[in-house]
């Protein structure tokens, strides 16, 4: 993602407003569709609500031959799959799943993120939209690719 919208991060300023939120009911409603459909196991659920630390829910999925996550954006509708994460991890490995993109597509309402969206170097990326807060995390943080801010553990 080369221009990433304002909120993107979960951070703002008091004074600023606030930014969107989404539905992780339904998006957790998707996933076990999803995995009902694939005869896969969701195996894990990491939920963004409750928590400070992170701006993404993500699902951890098992079928027979594969396993993965799919990463879900808390203030936009942006999915992204990654190698399973394993407790205390705090970058995720981006993945592509065409295959199984096709599904989150035909649902539709989601954007769904490419291993190339996500490896994008920040100093590659037009950051105009982000408030003066995420970009002051992002000199904090330090994150090497578009992913790491998409989808961060900031606190």
């Amino acid at each position: 993602m080369q221009r990433p919208p304002y909120g993107i991060t979960g951070f703002y300023y008091y004074l600023d407003p606030p930014p969107p939120s989404t539905d992780e009911s339904a998006f957790l409603n998707h996933c076990y569709a999803f995995a009902r459909k694939l005869a896969a196991k969701i195996v894990r659920v990491d939920r963004r609500v409750g928590t400070a630390e992170k701006n993404f829910t993500s699902v951890t999925f098992e079928t027979n031959s594969d396993g993965f996550a799919i990463l879900f954006n808390a203030h936009y509708p942006m999915l992204a799959f990654a190698e399973p994460m394993c407790v205390g991890e705090v970058i995720a490995k981006f993945i592509d799943r065409p295959e199984y993109a096709i599904y989150w597509n035909e649902i539709g309402g989601y954007a769904i993120l490419s291993h190339s969206d996500l490896t994008i170097p920040p100093h590659k990326m037009e950051l105009v939209d982000m408030s003066d807060s995420e970009y002051d995390q992002i000199l904090v943080h330090n994150p090497s690719t578009s992913g790491e801010i998409i989808f961060n553990f900031w606190d």
